[in-house]
Order: C-alpha cells, then structure tokens, then sequence
C-alpha cells in the first residue's frame, strides 16, 4: 500500500511511512489534552508528513482511500491503530474480520457498507443535476454492446465488481459472507429489490447505486467504462434479464 498527500501525487510505501512515524513518536508515552495536538502529531508535521492522507493499493488504484489522521486523533491514540509503531496491512477482508480499521467501524464508528463513500471519493454519489445530465446523455446516445465492449467490461467486472459479485456473476465474491443484503446472483437473475433491467436502468444502477446496501455509485467511471459493464453484466444471464 502506498501512502500520499490527499492533495498530491507524492506517495510513501508502507516500510518509509513505518521508520517515519517510528522516529516521530520515539518511545515516550503518548499524553492526550483536550486543548493542544498530541506531540506525536506535532513531530509528524515537522517531518513533513501530511496528516490527511491518501491510501492507495497498486493493484486497486481506483480504490483510494482518504484518511484523516486529524480526525481520527480526537478520539483515539496512535498506538490504537499503529501498534508498536509498525506498519499494519489495511484491507477490506481485514477490516469485515474486525482488524485494523475494523476494530472501531461497524461498532463505535459508521459501519463500513454502505458508508463505502465516506473513505473512498470514487465512489460519492452524484448530484442531482448532474445525474440527470449524465441519463439525458446516456439515452440519447446508448452505447450498443458489441464483443469488444464486452471484453472490456468483462475486465471492468474482474477489477472492481468481482469482489462483491464473484468472478462468475453470482454474489458469491470474497466480500460477499459479509454483506447484507448479499450481492446480486446475475447468473440466476436473483435480485433482491425490484430494478430497471433494461438497458438504461442497469446504467442508472451503476451510477447512482442502491441505498440501504453494499452497491456504490460508480459514477467516477466514464459513461464508456458504464455502458461496458452493463453489456458484460447481461451475458451472466443466459435466459436474459
């Protein structure tokens, strides 16, 4: 995992950003007061490590997280988080098993589904104006599925939706044990509210999610990424949607 400046292209690997915050907090005890930063915090600055970071994982880029050390210093201690001042790896499967972040979300703080936005920017929901100029688009210009398309959304499918939806289209990814609502069954049309199936319908799915569950807006991707997905999404059924 790579940690950078959430304002900048600047990134650190997890093994610098370690001896950083090891030279940073030293062995003293932490103090904590209501109406000054903590030392360690102070001596992070100094170093010139910015304390609102981006966290990205090179083999998920579209994935970054933003993560607020100034936020999450009010309430906790860096040893909460940075035990023995070692470097931690943060995954998802990590955090669902109650690790690393998992330890306070999804019991004292927000639970992780479906509050996926708050750390991830990618996947913030549209506003209003501007989804509805996105759909005006969209139907006046679908694009038709053709194999190449489909190819590409097939590998679309494998990076960012495999996860949730398995590899096969039929909710049984990795992440999937810990969902509820558990993702949709594709293969076997098995949907749990009743949706738009057609065309422009999976389309506004894609792009404003599903409250109440797991399924984020996947708006960040271009209309051709969505309209990708739509058609490759659509060969899981082999009776059709």
């Amino acid at each position: 995992m790579l940690v950078g400046n959430a304002t900048s292209s600047h990134a650190l690997t997890t093994t610098e950003g370690a001896s950083r915050f090891e030279k940073a907090i030293g062995t003293r005890a932490e103090t904590r007061t209501a109406a000054t930063p903590r030392a360690p915090l102070v001596r992070l600055a100094q170093l010139g490590i910015e304390l609102d970071v981006q966290l990205v994982t090179p083999a998920a880029p579209f994935f970054k997280a933003q993560f607020s050390h100034t936020k999450h210093t009010r309430w906790t201690n860096c040893s909460d988080c940075h035990p023995g001042a070692s470097s931690q790896r943060t995954g998802m499967l990590e955090i669902f098993a109650g690790e690393s972040c998992g330890r306070c979300h999804g019991k004292t703080a927000f639970a992780v589904p479906p509050n996926c936005w708050r750390c991830h920017d990618n996947l913030v929901r549209p506003g209003r104006a501007a989804a509805e100029t996105d759909f005006a688009k969209a139907r006046e210009a679908p694009v038709p599925g053709s194999s190449e398309i489909r190819k590409h959304g097939e590998s679309l499918f494998q990076g960012l939706c495999a996860r949730c939806h398995g590899k096969n289209g039929d909710g049984n990814g990795p992440f999937a044990p810990f969902l509820n609502p558990k993702p949709r069954d594709f293969a076997g049309r098995t949907f749990k509210q009743r949706v738009d199936a057609s065309d422009i319908g999976l389309y506004r799915t894609l792009s404003l999610g599903i409250n109440g569950t797991a399924m984020p807006a996947w708006s960040a991707l271009s209309p051709s990424d969505r309209w990708a997905l739509v058609h490759y999404v659509k060969t899981f059924a082999s009776g059709g949607f």
